[in-house]
């Protein structure tokens, strides 16, 4: 079964992308903004597992090769990820991927003002001028509590 895209994954994919400033994070190669197709939001824990599905930890901009290539080998992703957030967090992450959270309207509702306010913030600072990688929050309230 396919999951359906919501607003939600449209912004955090470009929180993703602009968040890199369009570079892959494993082979470096820059892609342009505009070329819709060049980097990839990809999910370590697949977007069904809501309680990771816009977590800044779970999600990595990908090169299309290098999102094929470390999906596809499971050893090369995890050490990837390890390299990425640290062994200690992909196990609290592996913790957290099966605790049963329930994502009710009031999370739809908060986690789609919250990305849209990081959007906001991160696109002024590229407007502004920064480069190389702004650092952002995604939705994981219960991560930090």
């Amino acid at each position: 079964m396919k999951i359906q895209r919501q607003k939600h994954d449209i912004v955090m994919s470009n929180l993703v992308r602009c968040a890199t400033n369009y570079s892959c994070e494993n082979c470096g190669k820059y892609y342009p903004p505009d070329l819709r197709r060049g980097i990839h939001c990809s999910h370590f824990w697949g977007r069904g597992i809501k309680q990771l599905r816009y977590s800044e930890l779970n999600c990595s901009a990908l090169c299309y090769g290098c999102h094929m290539k470390l999906t596809s080998d499971p050893w090369a992703h995890m050490q990837f990820m390890q390299k990425r957030v640290g062994t200690d967090v992909l196990e609290q992450m592996a913790k957290l991927a099966y605790c049963g959270y329930k994502w009710g309207k009031k999370d739809q509702d908060a986690c789609l003002i919250h990305l849209i306010e990081q959007w906001r913030i991160m696109s002024q600072k590229r407007r502004e001028g920064e480069t190389g990688i702004i650092e952002y929050t995604g939705w994981t309230p219960w991560w930090r509590t």
